[in-house]
């Protein structure tokens, strides 16, 4: 059995976490599309993948609930399609925030290629 200080060495990630909060950050692997080889953004990406999975698994909780036959309350069903609309809305706005590291990644390439050109020229 390893000892705390040696479980410590070989776990460093887990420091990153705050000692007041017991809670591991939920992270999950990024999706081949969003992948932007920088370590950083990487590492964000996985925080949206989780937040994106959490919000996949509220919507299918919320479609179940109203699929439930003994669900009548019309003031029931119009919120719950209320609220799986915005977890719909919730879905896509973090499906484009995790597209946004490869966009920015790439287009300020670009950019910096043309406003050196701009300036060589001058």
């Amino acid at each position: 059995m390893r000892s705390l200080d040696e479980y410590r060495k070989l776990k460093p990630s887990l420091q990153r976490v705050p000692k007041h909060d017991p809670r591991p950050i939920a992270q999950e692997l990024v999706r081949l599309s969003a992948v932007t080889n920088d370590p950083s953004w990487d590492y964000y990406n996985r925080y949206i993948e989780a937040a994106i999975s959490q919000s996949v698994s509220d919507r299918e909780h919320l479609v179940l609930k109203m699929r439930n036959p003994m669900l009548v309350s019309t003031d029931e069903i119009l919120s719950l399609k209320a609220q799986i609309t915005s977890v719909d809305s919730r879905i896509s706005t973090l499906e484009e925030v995790l597209m946004l590291p490869k966009i920015l990644k790439e287009n300020g390439e670009q950019a910096k290629k043309i406003i050196s050109d701009i300036d060589s020229a001058v």
